[in-house]
């Protein structure tokens, strides 16, 4: 039986272990709130593996995190342009979108993560949460329950953010 399309070498066997190593300390680092760390452990992974989709994903996560939301665009964009049929790297760039002012480029991303998974979740209740930011609240319903349909475990964080939006959206008025 062969082992894929390459054969298995010690020295690429030791990459790939490199490589998954990196992956998780900077998840690790992410989900600790060490976002600079997390960027300097995914950096080197994108070094090791520039074609890794998921280096480039998490990457952006963690800019986003850190308020650099144009970084955070960008390489969601080359995580797209390696693997454009994950929903959630869509949903993620157009809250990256969203965030630095562009929103019709975020509804555009969340239609398309949509449009590749219909059954996203967190899609649902981010263009949601885009509706709302632009006074439109039937859409904006219909999104956030269309969400809990598919995930009711997510109630709590949609009424939370939401009620964040609002109170946010009252206090510019």
């Amino acid at each position: 039986m062969q082992p894929g399309p390459q054969k298995l070498t010690c020295a690429n066997g030791l990459r790939a272990f490199v490589v998954e190593a990196r992956f998780d300390r900077g998840s690790v680092r992410h989900d600790k709130g060490r976002f600079e760390e997390a960027l300097a452990e995914f950096d080197q992974l994108i070094q090791l593996a520039p074609q890794d989709m998921r280096a480039w994903f998490n990457r952006g996560n963690s800019w986003y995190s850190n308020g650099d939301y144009a970084g955070a665009i960008s390489d969601y964009t080359r995580a797209i342009g390696l693997d454009p049929g994950h929903a959630i790297v869509y949903s993620n760039r157009g809250n990256a979108r969203r965030a630095n002012g562009d929103m019709a480029g975020a509804m555009n991303d969340y239609n398309q993560a949509l449009a590749i998974d219909p059954r996203c979740a967190m899609a649902f209740l981010n263009r949601g949460i885009g509706y709302l930011q632009q006074g439109r609240e039937t859409e904006a319903q219909q999104d956030f329950d269309q969400c809990l349909q598919i995930d009711p475990t997510l109630k709590s964080e949609l009424e939370a953010v939401v009620d964040d939006v609002r109170r946010r959206l009252r206090g510019s008025r």
